[in-house]
């Protein structure tokens, strides 16, 4: 019972990273898409259009 629940700990924890996968590629794709709005960090750390 107690190896059942560590085998779904790490399939839980892989499917998140595999969820979070797309947002990750998303934000890498941003700066080279952007060519009208441009996106920028303003000092408080938050997305900003420029």
């Amino acid at each position: 019972m107690q190896r059942e629940r560590h085998r779904w700990g790490v399939r839980s924890r892989g499917a998140g990273r595999a969820a979070a996968l797309p947002f990750v590629l998303l934000l890498l794709a941003l700066p080279a898409s952007a060519e009208t709005v441009t996106y920028t960090y303003d000092a408080a750390g938050r997305l900003v259009r420029v």
